[in-house]
C-alpha cells in the first residue's frame, strides 16, 4: 500500500500534508469503521457515519491546542506549498488513534495498531 503525499494545507487545528493512496482506501476504512463501531469506539468527531468516510487521507504536521492564526506572510508561504509533491511512502501499519484537545495539552490515545501485509 502506498501514499503520494502532496501539499502542505493549513486547517483550522494545525498542518496536514495531503495524502492520495493508490489503494482502495474507502474499502479499509469501512471495515476499520465497522469495526470500531461494534466495540462501542465511534462516538464523536468528523467521521461518525459511513456515508462521512473520506477517500483521501494525510499526516498531521502539527496539531494546535486552539485555532491557528496566521499572519498574511504565512499564508503565502503556505500557498506555495500546496501544490508541492512530498513523493510516495509505503505503508506498514496504521494506527487508529483518539485524541481530545485543552487550550495547554493534546491527549493522544491509541486505539489500535495494524500492521498491514
Amino acid at each position: 500500500m502506498t501514499v503520494s503525499l502532496s501539499g502542505i494545507i493549513g486547517v483550522a487545528s494545525g498542518l496536514i500534508l495531503g495524502g492520495i493512496p493508490n489503494f482502495d482506501i474507502e474499502k479499509l476504512r469501512l471495515e476499520f469503521f465497522t469495526r470500531l463501531r461494534e466495540n462501542g469506539l465511534v462516538t464523536s468527531g468528523p467521521e461518525t457515519s459511513v456515508s462521512q468516510l473520506r477517500n483521501t487521507c494525510h499526516a498531521s504536521l502539527a496539531v494546535f491546542a486552539s485555532k491557528l492564526h496566521l499572519a498574511d506572510e504565512s499564508h503565502d508561504a503556505l500557498s506555495k506549498l500546496h501544490q508541492k509533491s512530498y513523493g510516495d511512502i509505503q505503508l506498514h501499519d496504521i494506527e487508529i488513534v483518539a485524541y481530545k484537545r485543552t487550550l495547554s495539552a493534546i491527549d493522544v490515545k491509541s486505539l489500535a495498531k495494524i500492521t498491514l501485509s
